[in-house]
C-alpha cells in the first residue's frame, strides 16, 4: 500500500471542529506503517487540518516526505510562517520523515 495524496475535503469533511480533540485519542493504536509519501493543497492552518498533519507524522514511521501546499489564496505570509513553525513542532515516528513547505512568499 502506497499513499501519494492525502485529500483533506475527503478526509475531514464533515468533522466539526469541537470533535477534532477526539481523533488522536481514536488513533491511539493505529500505525500508517506503510506510509511513505503524503501531499496536502490548500492547507490553510485549520485545527483539523494541523490535527491530521500531526496525527500522520506522529503514527507513520516510515514516512519519508510530505509536502504541504499552503492555500495562498486564503491566507497571508504571517499565518503561512505560524502554520510552519507549529508543523516543525510536531513529533515524527519517522527519523528520515522530511516536511517540505511550500511558503510562497
Amino acid at each position: 500500500m502506497k499513499i501519494d495524496y492525502v485529500a483533506l475535503n475527503e478526509l475531514l469533511f464533515p468533522v466539526p471542529d469541537d470533535v477534532v480533540n477526539e481523533i488522536p485519542s481514536s488513533f491511539s493504536d493505529v500505525t500508517f506503517s506503510h506510509l511513505r509519501s503524503v501531499k496536502f493543497e490548500g492547507i490553510t492552518g485549520k485545527k483539523p487540518e494541523m490535527e491530521i498533519v500531526k496525527l500522520l507524522l506522529a503514527k507513520s514511521p516510515m514516512l519519508v516526505r510530505m509536502l504541504i501546499q499552503p492555500n495562498k489564496e486564503n491566507g497571508s505570509v504571517e499565518t503561512r510562517l505560524k502554520v510552519l513553525t507549529e508543523i516543525t513542532k510536531f513529533p515524527r515516528a519517522s527519523p528520515k520523515a522530511a516536511v517540505v513547505y511550500n511558503i510562497g512568499v
